[in-house]
């Protein structure tokens, strides 16, 4: 009986533990019709499990905010150079957009947005 309790509050207190957080990120690439700018300076506050749910994203860009809430699963992929990362099917709380998020295990790599409904090769990646 006492391990099946202790079982029960091991996966209660995980299913508790989504906990925001937040990174920053102070360079910019953006990819315009799959023509990749050069980096450039930003300011980017980028909040996760936001307000302590793991379906749930904002991004402040320059003072300007958006936030994202996820469909489906995430899945764990690796890029053809071997990054690893997390992808998570994502729509706009306020226009209904979809986009793909990237975000890379390497936190060198930050995190990508791929705009879906803007065809491809359309992105922002977001870097330390």
């Amino acid at each position: 009986m006492k391990k099946f309790l202790l079982l029960v509050l091991l996966m209660f207190s995980m299913g508790m533990s989504a906990q925001q957080f937040v990174n920053y990120y102070y360079w910019g690439l953006m990819t315009k019709n799959g023509v990749k700018s050069e980096w450039f300076t930003t300011n980017v506050k980028a909040y996760y499990n936001y307000g302590n749910d793991t379906t749930k994203m904002k991004f402040d860009v320059n003072g300007s905010a958006f936030n994202m809430t996820q469909v489906g699963v995430t899945t764990k992929e690796t890029t053809s150079n071997g990054l690893t990362y997390q992808k998570l099917n994502m729509l706009d709380d306020d226009t209904g957009e979809s986009a793909t998020v990237n975000l890379y295990d390497d936190v060198r790599y930050g995190v990508m947005i791929i705009f879906n409904e803007e065809g491809p090769g359309n992105s922002l990646q977001f870097a330390p």
